[in-house]
């Protein structure tokens, strides 16, 4: 498994992958691949985005996307999935450790409370924000030092 810089040429593989892995449950969120393709090019353009992919000799097994926010000091993790039947194999743990390589400081997140991805958060060292929801979606948060 090679996790890699994001490149245009992946914005096929994220597409499809996302639709896949939001379709399932928890999220269980039906969405286009026009809309999915819009919202990463959104998020492409801002200032301070990285993209990440991991990879290997067959496909595209998932990818981290954030960017530096301009109001707080922070870097704001916007997606990180991975094949829902790779997931619980190490891969959405080397694309957090590959960004955190990348980044230095406060790195924050919204994902749904009481789910597989806040439990995965949590254990890999992300905290809670207590009492803060967002669209049904809770803010958890880590300070990284390189």
């Amino acid at each position: 498994m090679i996790v890699r810089t994001m490149e245009p040429a992946d914005v096929p593989s994220y597409c499809a992958l996302f639709r896949r892995v939001f379709a399932q449950p928890p999220w269980s969120e039906e969405w286009s691949l026009d809309a999915i393709g819009k919202e990463l090019g959104k998020t492409r353009a801002r200032k301070g985005f990285i993209g990440l992919v991991a990879h290997d000799e067959s496909d595209s097994a998932g990818f981290a996307t954030g960017y530096r926010l301009r109001w707080l000091p922070a870097f704001y993790l916007e997606q990180l999935f991975v094949d829902d039947r790779r997931q619980k194999t190490g891969i959405g743990r080397a694309l957090l450790l590959e960004l955190f390589l990348r980044i230095d400081g406060l790195v924050i997140l919204l994902t749904k409370q009481g789910s597989t991805a806040e439990t995965f958060y949590i254990h890999n060292g992300f905290k809670r924000v207590l009492k803060v929801r967002f669209k049904g979606k809770i803010l958890l948060y880590q300070w990284r030092r390189r």
